[in-house]
């Protein structure tokens, strides 16, 4: 065996292997992607099993980040139905100028905004009428981070979310527990890149504080 024949990729078994995989992938989610946009554009012509088929591709994730979100089974499902209701709703004015589960995440955000505000109004309300003096706590949201070195600091990381205020939890949700990039985070959150590096900055230093301060 030569040098030159020893170089050669026919001699890299795993190597073709792992290309070969990578480009299955790729044309596997080039598939699914290609069928996606035949559900959207029939679901918005009023086919129900295309939307169905939509909601079976997407219906786990928009779950799981209402339950993160939320921190609350019962209103994470509630608030993921709601999400493809308003979805099916809108779809017929849907402009396909991002990914369509960017556009779902957007809807899921002000959904559980609207948790937040409900739940705001009635802690605020029972505060007044008992005449209390109240600081409304934000909802707890239940996020585990497999970063996280210890399940001492994963428990405490939780708790740092959950004392958040719903504008700097969603953020930190969306860029690192979602994995999304500043752009999808400005598409789902109706704002420029700057304004999503900024939320991200205050997000962590408040989170920071609470870490640093917490006993």
């Amino acid at each position: 065996m030569t040098a030159s024949s020893a170089s050669t990729p026919n001699n890299h078994p795993d190597l073709d292997l792992s290309t070969d995989a990578c480009a299955r992938e790729e044309d596997s989610q080039g598939i699914v992607e290609t069928q996606e946009l035949r559900w959207i554009s029939a679901a918005g012509d009023g086919d129900i099993p295309s939307f169905e088929k939509l909601m079976a591709l997407h219906e786990d994730r928009i779950f799981q980040l209402c339950l993160r979100l939320l921190g609350c089974r019962e209103d994470a499902l509630e608030a993921s139905q709601d999400v493809f209701v308003r979805a099916h709703r809108a779809l017929p004015r849907y402009q396909a100028c991002g990914k369509f589960s960017t556009w779902l995440c957007h809807i899921a955000v002000n959904r559980c905004r609207d948790n937040w505000k409900r739940a705001s109004s009635r802690l605020a309300s029972l505060c007044d009428a008992l005449h209390l003096t109240h600081r409304i706590p934000a909802c707890r949201a239940q996020i585990p981070d497999d970063r996280a070195e210890t399940r001492d600091d994963l428990a405490k990381l939780e708790s740092g979310l959950g004392h958040l205020l719903g504008k700097h939890r969603e953020i930190l949700i969306l860029a690192f527990v979602e994995n999304l990039t500043h752009s999808e985070c400005a598409q789902i959150l109706k704002c420029s890149e700057r304004a999503i590096e900024g939320r991200i900055y205050r997000a962590r230093k408040l989170l920071q504080t609470w870490w640093d301060h917490r006993p």
